[in-house]
Order: C-alpha cells, then structure tokens, then sequence
C-alpha cells in the first residue's frame, strides 16, 4: 500500500474575489465614509483595511444592531464574515456571508466566501455547487479569477476521491496559470502529481513530483521546498530505494527546521515588538493618569474658587438686601410718626372745629325760617360727610406699618378685624408657605395697602355675608384672589369709579402690577391682584 503523500491544498478564496465587487465594496465605503466619518460602519471599513479582524469583527457586530440600510448591511456583513473566516470562526463567518443578499452587487463575493467557508467545514458538495454557480455566471469573472475557482473546484473533487473530475478543473487552471509564476506552478505540479499517484500512473505521478521538485528547489519559498522534497521522499520509500528516501527525508527535515527558525525569530520579533509596544502604552497611560490627575486638581480649585465667589456674592448681597431693608423700614417709621402726628391734629383739631361748627349750626336750626333750616340742614349733611372722610383719612393715617416678619399674621389680622367691622365671615388661605422678606418692602406694603382697601370696600358697600381671600405665587407674580358674595356693582357704570376702587388701581399701577374686577349686581364680586417681583 502506497503511504500517505503530503497534499499541498492551496486554497485561493482571498485571491478569486470579484475583483469588481471589490472595486465597487470599497468605493461604496469610501464614499459613505466622506459623508459618516466617525460612525461605526467607518470604523469597521478602516480595520477591514487594515487587517485587524478582532476590531473589524467587533465594531461591525456593533454596526449591525443599529444598521437598517440594506446595502450597508450587505457591506458590513461581508466584513464581519470576512473577519470570521479569518480567525476560523467559520460558523459565524457563515452566518454573516448568508445575510448578504443575493440580489444587490454583492453576490459573486458571496459566493466565493460560501465556497471557501463551505471547503474549509468539509461540506465539499456545497463548495463544489457555489464553484459551479460561478463557472456559470463567468463573464463576471477575469482569467485570474475564473484560474483560482478552477483550482478550488479540483481541491473540492479531490477530497471526494473523484480523481477525474479533479483532474479536468486543475488541467483547466494549468491551461490559465502564468508559467512564470513559478509559485503556481509547483503547486499544481504537487497537486496533479497526487491525482495521478492516487490512480496509481506512478510514472506520470513521478514525473510530476520531480519536476516540482526542481523547480522548488531553485524558488525562495521555504513551505514549497519542504513540501516537494517530502513527497520525493515518500515516493522513493514506496518504491524501495530507502537510501534516496532517507537523502530527501534529511533534505525535508533541513527545510522543514529552517522553516521553524524562520518562524520562531519572526514569533520573537514580534513578541519583542508587543513587548515594545506594551511598555510605550503603560507610559502613556501612566502619564495619562497624572495630566487627569492635574486637571482634576485644576478644576477642583477652580471650583473651589467659584464657590468661595457664589458664597461671598450671596454674602454681600443679603447683607445688602437687609441693610437697605432696615434702611427703609427706619424711612417708614419716621413717615408712620408724621402720619400719626397728622392723624392726630386732623382728629383733634380739625374735625373737632367742624363738629363746633356744625353744633352750631344746628342751634340755628332752632331760631330760623323755614327755608333757611332746609338749606342748613344740607350744609350739615355735607359737613358731616367731610367729618367722616376726615376720620377714615385719619384712621389710615395711624394704621401702623404691617409686620413684615410676620406678614401672614399681620393679614390673617386684618381679615379678622375686617370681618367684625363687616358681620362676615372669611377664610384666608396661603400657598405655598411665602417668605415676604424675600420682596422689596415696597411691593409688601402696597400688596397691604391695596387689600386693606379692597377689604374695605367690602365693609363699605357689598353686605357680603362670605369673603375667601388666596394668596400664592408663580414664577414672577404674587397672586391675590379676593371673592365676596355682596351685592355686587356694575364694573361699567360711572359710580364704580369711586375713591375706593381709584384708589386700588393706583396704587396696583405704582408697582406695575395688573387688577381685574369681575362683578355683577347681586352675583358678588372677583378680584385678581397680579404683582410682580
């Protein structure tokens, strides 16, 4: 029985894409990436470029969860696939390939990477199949590439042991290959060489087998050299002559432990180099960690420092606010003593002259004709119309200064002496909890002012039996929401615009607030107090 012969099965799936579709692939991603180029599809484009299969099949993993065009995802699973193949993941590899559709500009390429993956599992029928779809469809492919399909589909026969159809593809392929591509040339020498020695044409087998080795023997090629003089050296063991078998088999072993050191000074040189590579980015890292280290104690003192700045702002502010506070609060007690003091000289002295008056005019009354007492008695009514606007005069003139401390107690206790004065009942509701101290003191004292005469004017002329007062606030405004059920007045009419209401809507307008008034006859009366601050 003949021994086992090295097969040399070269497998050319990198070499037989379509070159067109290559062409196009690339253009495709140069061009989306003109356009994307920090998104995930070009990161994977550059380590497909590049050779880095790790990267290239991670990040177009990634891309494809997101990915919905369908082209691009023809792109990407080609590279993911690509990368697969690479790190003999062929499962995965397969799996991607599969995805790409067959009906975009893809589809040759697919079908190479099919056939590779599919010789690669053993699945030779199927290797064989997607060869043969590209036999078929070979105007698509160049004399190179249409040679390496050649090739494939005679390694695919051989594995199935049919001899003659492998013989037919790789006769095919030696009709296409370039005689000076010396590599090719021993490779399918090697290959045809097994076919025939399978056969048992020992004597074409030999021939074949020699002239590869020749040919090898002159070549650069380590891999080729090991190779041909191996199977020289089975065939002359088969053949009985043992001392030219044991010649080529120490020929084979020269080859084969320069092929060794070869592999293991590249193997060390590239270790030196990660080794290299690994301590320059320890450095770097290192020196990475000491600049964030430094920033971060930049931006803490910054921060520190901005801190240190907002806290003394405020400071300085509130000390402000409350000495400027404590200044008006000083202007308002000296205006509050005048006040009093005016109060005082038109309670004691002026309307107590014009209660003389009208005593005596009253006395008059009693001595006088009948026309003249109906004429006095008018100017009495008027008289005593002036003494009681002389004593609200006087009442507001002395009504202290509110609480702004305490402004909620200070309202709560103007509603309740505005309800004994009135007979009505109240109900005082604050949202959410105010700090007045917060205002300026001018808008706290007329939001007082201005409700202490609405409240007023309720004692005065709406009989309400019923007064519910809102007091809260939004982003720029306190809102004050007054509602009796009184009698009402017609908001049109010309008597509406008493002193009372003139008075309000003065006093809103000082403070650039706005008032509506909503009242019917005999449907009570709505006020809305917006004040800004």
């Amino acid at each position: 029985m003949k021994n086992f012969l090295l097969l040399f099965f070269y497998l050319f799936i990198f070499k037989i894409q379509a070159q067109t579709e290559i062409e196009n692939l690339r253009i495709t991603s140069e061009n989306i990436c003109k356009i994307e180029k920090e998104s995930l599809f070009c990161k994977a484009f550059d380590y497909y470029v590049a050779n880095a299969y790790d990267s290239c099949y991670i990040i177009s993993s990634k891309a494809l969860i997101k990915e919905k065009n369908k082209e691009k995802r023809d792109i990407l699973n080609y590279f993911q696939g690509y990368s697969a193949t690479h790190k003999n993941l062929l499962k995965k590899g397969l799996l991607n390939v599969k995805e790409i559709s067959d009906s975009g500009g893809y589809s040759s390429i697919k079908k190479v990477q099919l056939g590779y993956i599919y010789l690669q599992n053993k699945e030779y029928e199927k290797a064989i199949n997607n060869y043969l779809t590209l036999i078929s469809e070979k105007n698509k492919l160049n004399e190179n590439q249409l040679k390496n399909v050649y090739h494939n589909l005679g390694i695919s026969y051989l594995h199935q042991k049919k001899i003659g159809k492998a013989k037919q593809f790789l006769d095919k392929e030696f009709e296409l290959i370039n005689k000076a591509d010396t590599a090719s040339v021993i490779r399918l020498k090697t290959e045809l060489a097994n076919i025939y020695y399978h056969q048992y044409l020992d004597e074409k087998a030999i021939s074949l087998f020699y002239e590869a080795y020749d040919l090898a023997s002159v070549f650069s090629e380590l891999k080729l050299k090991q190779i041909s003089t191996k199977n020289i050296a089975v065939v002359e063991n088969n053949r009985g002559n043992y001392k030219e078998s044991v010649h080529y088999y120490r020929e084979f072993i020269k080859w084969k432990d320069s092929i060794w050191n070869k592999d293991r000074i590249w193997e060390l040189a590239e270790l030196d180099k990660k080794n290299v590579i690994q301590n320059k980015q320890q450095e770097l890292f290192v020196q990475n960690q000491k600049l964030k280290q430094q920033e971060l104690i930049i931006l803490s003192l910054i921060a520190i420092f901005g801190l240190v700045l907002v806290i003394g702002y405020l400071i300085y502010h509130n000390r402000k606010k409350r000495l400027l506070f404590k200044s008006e609060v000083q202007k308002l007690k000296v205006v509050q003593e005048e006040r009093k003091r005016i109060s005082e000289e038109l309670h004691d002295g002026v309307l107590g002259k014009l209660f003389g008056i009208r005593l005596n005019l009253e006395f008059l009354n009693l001595n006088t004709e009948k026309d003249k007492v109906s004429k006095n008695k008018k100017f009495l009514q008027e008289l005593h119309e002036v003494e009681k606007e002389i004593r609200n005069v006087s009442h507001d003139l002395g009504t202290n200064i509110p609480e702004i401390s305490n402004f909620n107690a200070t309202i709560e206790e103007l509603m309740k002496s505005k309800s004994i004065q009135g007979g009505f009942k109240y109900q005082l509701n604050i949202l959410p909890k105010i700090n007045w101290e917060q205002f300026e003191t001018k808008v706290v004292l007329n939001a007082y002012r201005i409700l202490q005469e609405i409240l007023h004017n309720i004692v005065k002329h709406a009989k309400a039996d019923n007064v519910n007062l809102l007091i809260e606030r939004d982003q720029n405004n306190l809102i004050f929401n007054i509602k009796d059920d009184g009698v009402g007045f017609n908001i049109n009419s010309k008597s509406s615009e008493g002193i009372g209401v003139n008075n309000v809507v003065s006093r809103t307008n000082k403070i650039n607030g706005k008032i509506k008034i909503d009242s019917e006859i005999n449907s009570g009366t709505v006020i809305e107090l917006k004040i800004p601050y």
